[in-house]
């Protein structure tokens, strides 16, 4: 069997006759999990020969440059927080700190305006996320499955192109408020939600919704707007019968 440690190094070297000047920042990378497509990918995406693309775990020093960073992967790390204040993360695409179980709290990502994706999952001492994730534009899929201790998940905001939101398994979240207009997948199960929003119908484009053993009472009146609805999960919940009007079944749509 190959030894890991010379395995990586030979992987390293590798990558790095690809790259040639690219500029990447490997330090404390571990083990071999990180996918091999990923760095194929960002080759094809480099535009300047110096454009930070990937920070691995532990990989970001504190006087670290970020404005070019478009992804950054920090998953399973030990850290309770990233960093304070506000980092000008004006290129950051993906942000992936799932089971990151001792981080307590989550930065301002106000100035990530081009972030489309956030995996969080399994964050364990995460109790709420930081208001500037309700800010960000450009978010497509946020992913907070497990997180055992979220309480909350709620704005007046709308994140307009978010179309993937996983909240399965968020045990203690009681309060869930978020309409999105490009919505297509959201996901509640094992969840102590009773209620979903009034205006929860005017997500016209929602497809696919997962309540199964979730708390909730009561459907709203909107929820006969969801034309485009093909996959509805209620198993174990506890809806009233007289609250469950479904929209009407269309054979021609594609999921």
């Amino acid at each position: 069997m190959r030894n890991d440690a010379k395995l990586v190094k030979e992987i390293v070297n590798l990558v790095l006759k690809k790259l040639a000047e690219f500029l990447i920042s490997s330090k404390g990378l571990v083990g071999i999990s990180e996918k091999i497509a990923d760095v194929e990918s960002l080759i094809c995406k480099r535009k300047e020969p110096k454009d930070i693309l990937l920070i691995g775990i532990w990989g970001m020093s504190e006087n670290f440059s970020v404005e070019k960073l478009v992804i950054l992967k920090l998953p399973f790390s030990k850290m309770e927080k990233l960093w304070d204040g506000v980092k000008n993360l004006v290129s950051l695409k993906e942000l992936d700190l799932n089971s990151s179980e001792k981080l307590k709290e989550l930065p301002d990502l106000s100035k990530a305006i081009n972030l489309e994706t956030i995996l969080l999952w399994g964050r364990s001492r995460l109790t709420r996320v930081h208001s500037s994730i309700f800010s960000l534009e450009k978010l497509e899929k946020l992913d907070l499955w497990n997180c055992k201790s979220l309480t909350i998940f709620a704005s007046d905001s709308h994140i307009c192109n978010l179309s993937y939101l996983n909240l399965d398994d968020c045990g203690s979240l009681g309060r869930f408020s978020l309409i999105s207009e490009n919505m297509k997948e959201l996901r509640l199960q094992h969840t102590k939600v009773k209620t979903l929003p009034l205006s929860f119908g005017n997500q016209g484009k929602l497809k696919s919704l997962h309540l199964t053993a979730s708390d909730i009472e009561r459907l709203p009146s909107s929820f006969n707007n969801l034309i485009k609805l093909l996959h509805l999960e209620l198993a174990l919940a506890i809806v009233e019968r007289a609250t469950l009007s479904l929209p009407p079944f269309n054979a021609a749509q594609e999921f």
